[in-house]
């Protein structure tokens, strides 16, 4: 019998001990939110590098809730027709945190940490992915006391390197690699310019960006 007493190592009847009828069971420690992970916030890029953070943020997220049908029919083409769902549940949480106060809008380095964390909470292997991405960006801001554009451009790197390594993807492999390496290039090309030509160097980077998913069409996944 299976409740017989026995001296063989790790079997119920050993593991009773004296006091196992009064054991006290130490309560559940709580888990805390993706805000208090956070202990070192980093630097602050003010008032309107805040806004501009914010303002992209609400942008995003409503784009990726309104396109949730349209990628959920695109990706039933050649997947399991929940990437919109997908995407979209990571956009409300995202919104839900923004209409919370809950984020660390003025320091990229905090910041990149909390989406990295609601990022996991996505669902599929997107969510995972994304969750690598933005926790290797955040990197390029640790132990910096000022944020300059190519901190921006090192979390582009860092991120898309630390996707590559683990995803095991590359340039030519049919996935977002594919739209954010041109981009990538283009600001690391143009990095000195970065600071005086802004707007005409990230229009180039995202127009390269664009360029890259359209080629994606003609592209065999691997």
């Amino acid at each position: 019998s299976l409740d017989a007493p026995t001296d063989a190592p790790a079997w119920p009847k050993v593991l009773t001990s004296a006091g196992s009828l009064t054991r006290i069971t130490p309560a559940k420690v709580p888990v805390s939110d993706q805000a208090d992970i956070v202990v070192d916030k980093g630097a602050n890029i003010g008032e309107s590098g805040t806004t501009i953070i914010e303002n992209c943020l609400k942008t995003l997220t409503d784009d990726l809730i309104g396109l949730e049908e349209k990628l959920n029919h695109l990706d039933s083409g050649a997947g399991d027709g929940d990437c919109g769902t997908t995407m979209a549940s990571g956009a409300r949480a995202i919104r839900k945190a923004l209409e919370a106060g809950s984020l660390s809008l003025g320091h990229p380095l905090a910041l990149l940490q909390e989406l990295a964390a609601l990022a996991e909470n996505m669902g599929g292997s997107s969510g995972g992915i994304y969750s690598i991405f933005l926790t290797s960006a955040a990197s390029a801001f640790q132990d910096r006391q000022t944020i300059c554009a190519q901190d921006w451009v090192s979390a582009l790197r860092r991120g898309l390197d630390a996707v590559m390594l683990y995803g095991g993807a590359e340039p030519g492999d049919r996935t977002m690699i594919d739209a954010l390496y041109p981009a990538l290039v283009i600001l690391e090309t143009n990095a000195s310019k970065l600071s005086t030509d802004t707007k005409n160097v990230v229009t180039e980077a995202a127009e390269a960006a664009t360029r890259g998913a359209e080629q994606t069409k003609n592209m065999k996944a691997k």
